[in-house]
């Protein structure tokens, strides 16, 4: 049993025990324990996470706010911490959760589960489609709702197309066996994301059809020509107006599939491509090194022109 749970969908929530944390922890720290829970897959260095939660300030004053910020974060979680699983790995330059960290985390439980999805022998069946929506239902709400740093709208979004094409997945599931009210409801959710999902508006009047609702069918069709006229200024596409068009004459054994669910895992290439598909993960690694290199020499920019405005002050200023 995990010492420490951390639900970071909706409102930030730490607990130890019975015990609630997250008021005992300062707003700043709070932000620097979530930044390190979001990116958990590596070290980062201490310049670099003064530079990102401080970046209005001088760089003396950023790495002072770090100092007392981690002070305040590891007095706070000291009940949640021993000696043999601390939660946070310090030293003087790096710092990091701890990968033997005793705590249960929901976004690290979603990710998990879709990771487990993207195995190439892996199926969504009647074996796993508990653990599958067990998972999607930790989503009570988007990614630390009501916070706008930079980094967090990053991971917000991030995270939520997962659970879009997750809940995808489910819709899917659910048409296939013929769960007409669970289908509903998990369509309607990705709406609540995005009204113009034109993927979603068929998987409904599919599933209303299905369940007898020809009418409830035909007005989503009037949702999605709506929708997507007021979000995407487009008309709907051939495959959607012509499952209208099926619904509309009660053709029921003509009706066709539903359009292919975004994949959890990306499907095997034909052999003749896989060399290319190789390349391109090359690329996407060099692409992903120069990033990292780019953001080094941003900070050190960065550092250099705080150090010039230090050296501009004026002698009796500095006293």
């Amino acid at each position: 049993m995990a010492v420490m749970n951390i639900r970071l969908f909706g409102q930030l929530s730490v607990s130890c025990g019975d015990k609630a944390l997250e008021d005992s922890i300062p707003r700043k720290a709070s932000e620097l324990f979530c930044y390190l829970l979001t990116h958990p897959q590596r070290p980062i260095t201490r310049e670099a996470l003064a530079e990102i939660l401080w970046n209005n300030s001088t760089e003396q004053h950023s790495k002072q706010y770090l100092r007392k910020s981690l002070w305040q974060l590891q007095r706070a979680i000291a009940t949640c911490t021993t000696s043999a699983h601390p939660i946070l790995d310090l030293d003087s330059h790096w710092v990091s959760i701890s990968p033997q960290a005793n705590i249960w985390i929901d976004t690290w439980e979603l990710e998990r589960v879709v990771a487990d999805a993207q195995s190439p022998s892996w199926r969504l069946d009647s074996s796993n489609i508990e653990i599958f929506e067990s998972a999607l239902n930790l989503y009570k709400g988007d990614l630390l709702e009501g916070w706008y740093y930079d980094w967090c709208v990053y991971e917000r979004e991030r995270l939520q197309n997962m659970y879009l094409m997750a809940l995808e997945k489910l819709v899917g599931y659910c048409e296939t066996h013929k769960q007409c009210e669970r289908g509903i409801s998990y369509a309607q959710k990705i709406l609540g994301f995005d009204r113009s999902h034109e993927i979603a508006h068929q998987h409904l009047m599919k599933l209303r059809f299905i369940s007898g609702d020809r009418a409830g069918a035909l007005r989503q069709y009037k949702n999605c020509v709506l929708a997507l006229k007021e979000e995407l200024n487009i008309g709907p596409s051939k495959h959607t107006t012509q499952l209208y068009q099926q619904i509309r004459e009660d053709c029921r054994e003509e009706i066709p599939a539903p359009v292919k669910v975004h994949s959890l895992r990306p499907e095997e290439p034909p052999s003749p491509l896989r060399g290319a598909v190789a390349h391109l993960e090359e690329v996407k690694d060099a692409l992903t090194n120069l990033q990292r290199a780019i953001d080094e020499t941003r900070l050190y920019i960065s550092q250099a022109l705080r150090s010039d405005r230090t050296s501009r002050i004026p002698e009796s200023k500095k006293a």
